[in-house]
């Protein structure tokens, strides 16, 4: 038996829909919202998610960045060393130039 108010709604269908149809529409509907509903508490945060284990990694995070900008000073400082002697070689290499134009302008007087 069919409630006044859907059998209404039913006779107004441009198609002609069983009872059994619905019963299956709905249970797949059900059906759908239910994995929906599991695939949502699936992604929640999980129990072992604690603030214990968030603050250990925090630590560790920090350690690593401790650790990465100490290799960032060590790299500096190797950079400028390089650079202080490419400075010397490239004044040496002036001098040098300085020197030999002087020696040809003795020569060519």
């Amino acid at each position: 038996m069919v409630p006044q108010k859907i059998a209404f709604f039913l006779e107004k269908m441009p198609y002609q829909t069983s009872i059994s149809d619905y019963t299956t529409l709905f249970a797949q509907l059900v059906t759908r919202t239910a994995k929906d509903i599991e695939l949502l508490i699936d992604s929640l945060p999980s129990e072992d998610s604690t603030s214990d284990l968030q603050f250990n990694s925090l630590e560790k995070l920090e350690e690593e960045n401790r650790d990465a900008g100490k290799s960032l000073e060590a790299v500096i400082h190797e950079g400028e060393a390089t650079l202080k002697e490419i400075h010397a070689a490239l004044h040496n290499i002036a001098k040098a130039q300085l020197e030999m134009q002087k020696l040809e302008a003795e020569v060519s007087i």
